[in-house]
């Protein structure tokens, strides 16, 4: 896995990304799917919430104060980017992704709805983070989805600011295409081909900051 010269690479913080860690944990040989989802996992494993940091949180998110650390959460915050275990139920549904990277978008009594950047291909989420970045949502719509509370098969992990240019380059998308009582592997490069073709239908508007801005951040135009 290549290494990319993006916020956390070279820069005089320290800070060491999630992408930076998987990508040393390789020493430079060739992984599987299953690797990179386990190595994510292990490492998210090491934000598990104690009261301290909870309560430390609870505190900055009272104060919609910038969140500066990785976390991992039972509920979701608008406005947020996570990584989390997934397995959907609809027989309607194609295909799904089971370790979606979901920006949040919008909250309801029995999910939310987000954009799974894993739909579209590395070089094209980079754009998107880019104007998250600036307060701005510009993206297909085709990656929106509805996500279940009682489908989710993990905590969240909530991505700390500094993560989310390089966690969109993580190769853990992982899609399966449910066929009948089955479940078979997708390739990527057909979701990648599909949501080329309805790119142009995309979704604009301000994004909600919340936990990562002021209270004076502007929410996103519905």
């Amino acid at each position: 896995m290549a290494r990319r010269n993006t916020k956390g690479f070279g820069s005089d913080n320290k800070y060491t990304t999630i992408f930076e860690k998987v990508s040393n944990a390789t020493a430079g040989e060739k992984k599987s799917l299953s690797w990179y989802k386990g190595k994510v996992k292990q490492l998210a494993a090491s934000y598990e919430e104690t009261p301290e940091k909870m309560l430390r949180q609870e505190k900055r998110d009272a104060r919609d104060l910038a969140q500066d650390e990785n976390l991992l959460r039972n509920t979701v915050k608008e406005g947020h980017l996570y990584f989390f275990e997934y397995k959907a139920m609809s027989k309607w549904l194609p295909y799904y992704d089971k370790f979606p990277l979901v920006y949040v978008i919008k909250q309801d009594g029995e999910g939310f709805y987000g954009a799974n950047l894993h739909y579209i291909k590395p070089k094209k989420r980079v754009k998107i983070i880019q104007k998250l970045e600036r307060g701005l949502i510009d993206m297909p719509k085709t990656l929106v989805h509805k996500y279940l509370y009682n489908h989710c098969k993990s905590k969240f992990l909530d991505l700390a600011i500094e993560e989310w240019e390089t966690s969109i380059f993580l190769p853990v998308e992982d899609f399966i295409m449910t066929k009948g009582s089955g479940r078979l592997p997708y390739d990527r490069e057909l979701v990648w081909k599909e949501t080329e073709t309805k790119y142009d239908d995309r979704i604009k508007a301000q994004r909600i900051i919340k936990g990562y801005g002021k209270q004076s951040d502007k929410e996103m135009v519905t």
